[in-house]
């Protein structure tokens, strides 16, 4: 590996690459230094950092955001954060409105699955 190199043909990085080091990358592989589907597990990689490495896919293929404050698990912090902050964001009120009833529906969910959890070996629930 070359000295000034931040590819290293043992790891894959999980960070964003600049277009000189993705050049480089393209020549290694034309080299034979770095594997054929390097690109491939280099962007699977970035995936798992960004989205967890238990990412979930729609049917097109695109990762879910799952976290605290995504759309299937809004938070009232997202909320009132996006209220007081995305007021300059084109169609503010339409998102807002979205943001609240995936709020709602997210409560009715945890509300659920805490009513129907079952304590551990320990009798801890939750």
């Amino acid at each position: 590996m070359d000295a000034t190199s931040t590819i290293d043909p043992r790891t894959i990085p999980t960070i964003t690459l600049t277009s000189a080091e993705l050049d480089e990358a393209e020549k290694r592989i034309e080299a034979g230094e770095l594997p054929p589907n390097w690109f491939q597990l280099y962007y699977a990689a970035i995936e798992a950092n960004v989205f967890g490495a238990d990412v979930k896919h729609d049917s097109n293929g695109r990762p879910i955001e799952q976290g605290l404050g995504s759309p299937s698990n809004m938070t009232h912090q997202s909320v009132e954060a996006y209220r007081k902050y995305g007021k300059e964001e084109p169609e503010y009120e339409r998102n807002l409105v979205k943001m609240e009833k995936q709020l709602v529906d997210s409560n009715a969910r945890r509300a659920v699955a805490a009513r129907n959890a079952k304590p551990n070996k320990h009798g801890r629930v939750g």
